[in-house]
């Protein structure tokens, strides 16, 4: 619990720098080798994608549910979710597993894949290295309930 804490207040502390960075850049510089405004938006997967789509880059099928912390409804009620042993269905589009979550926030490292139960079910989940691991296997087979990329 104090961790969690602790990483939402560094997380705050480097939101507020980044911003004054901004800030002080904008006010000084001349010009700008490394765009800050541009580090905002590639944090953002959804943002990322529309620029990428916008360019005519291809990205892969993915939809985006946006859910509130701990409850089980959608933030829009245009927004239908249904979860089923093989495979997702978001608004109408069918996710077969294997697939992959990831959280909208790029900062959030972590991801989930989620097999199907022929491959034995459950889902790998991949995090930030700590020591000499990067990922652990979970029985757990049913998808987050947050915001949420799925690919």
């Amino acid at each position: 619990m104090a961790t969690s804490r602790l990483f939402c207040w560094l997380f705050i502390l480097l939101v507020f720098l980044w911003k004054k960075l901004l800030h002080l850049v904008k006010s000084i510089s001349r010009f700008m080798i490394n765009d800050l405004e541009m580090q905002r938006i590639i944090r953002d997967r959804e943002q990322v994608y529309s620029l990428l789509k916008s360019e005519n880059i291809p990205v892969p099928r993915y939809e985006v549910l946006k859910r509130k912390d701990d409850l089980n409804q959608p933030l829009e009620d245009s927004q239908i979710m249904e979860e089923h042993e093989d495979h997702l269905t978001i608004n109408n589009q069918v996710f077969t597993k294997p697939f992959v979550e990831k959280p909208v926030n790029a900062d959030d490292h972590n991801i989930y894949i989620y097999y199907p139960q022929a491959a034995g079910g459950g889902s790998q989940r991949l995090f930030r290295k700590v020591y000499e691991r990067s990922s652990i296997y979970s029985p757990i087979s049913r998808v987050r309930k947050f915001w949420i990329l799925y690919l």
